[in-house]
């Protein structure tokens, strides 16, 4: 199986391998740490502005027109791409290979609405990886494009570079994690069962490229109430 995705992968190919399982997962590979209902988790409170703050040694490409895409997705909330930073000291484990979120997030800023994201895959103690993780206390979130970058959902170096096809598969994927990611922060609730919608918990990563882009009608419904709440301009 290639690594990355071929010029033309058919949504049948696509189907095939989710319901077949690769022989990666057969054979026990890592599945991403599962996030709890939002009816077990405190509400977040409530933001008006997301920040995305890309952390390390460089901007992930797959950041490219990411504002124009969420601001889209979600009409009057102020979101802004700010400059990059160094990933705090004592958070990446070598043994691992991963960003550990208990040694990252006593380390990073307390600022609300904050959204980091990262290029080295993401782990937690206690758990194996996960595409994003919150602490929706104080709405801050981290999300990994490290496993975007992979056709099958592995763990890529973080100086990965994509090009094509491939970077822009990385990119549907990284756009619709922070879309799922700030739905999440700003207090929507979560997961969503109904197969069309961002909200949809992946299991795998072909998940996320199956499901669609946007809300179902429930959570644009659950948007617009937050939005007037807020008096979010459109």
């Amino acid at each position: 199986m290639h690594r990355f995705l071929t010029p033309v992968v058919s949504w049948m190919v696509w189907l095939a391998c989710v319901l077949s399982l690769p022989a990666f997962a057969q054979a026990g590979a890592m599945r991403p740490y599962v996030q709890p209902d939002s009816s077990t988790v405190p509400k977040p409170p409530p933001i008006k502005r997301v920040e995305l703050v890309p952390l390390g040694n460089r901007v992930p490409a797959e950041l490219d027109g990411i504002v124009a895409v969420l601001a889209e997705r979600f009409p009057g909330l102020d979101i802004r791409l700010k400059s990059l930073q160094p990933l705090p000291d004592g958070t990446y484990s070598k043994r691992r290979e991963q960003v550990i979120w208990d040694e990252l997030l006593p380390k990073l800023p307390t600022a609300q609405g904050t959204l980091y994201v990262i290029n080295e895959d993401l782990g937690a103690n206690g758990a194996n990886f996960m595409y994003a993780i919150y602490d929706l206390p104080t709405a801050r979130a981290v999300a990994s494009v490290s496993r975007m970058r992979s056709l099958e959902g592995l763990s890529m170096p973080r100086d990965t570079r994509l090009e094509g096809e491939a970077l822009e598969l990385a990119r549907f994927r990284l756009q619709n994690q922070l879309t799922s990611s700030i739905a999440k922060l700003m207090g929507m609730s979560f997961p969503c069962h109904a197969p069309v919608c961002v909200l949809r918990a992946p299991v795998r990563i072909q998940h996320i490229d199956l499901k669609s882009t946007h809300f179902c009608a429930k959570h644009k419904a659950e948007f617009a109430k937050l939005a007037k709440e807020r008096k979010l301009r459109r």
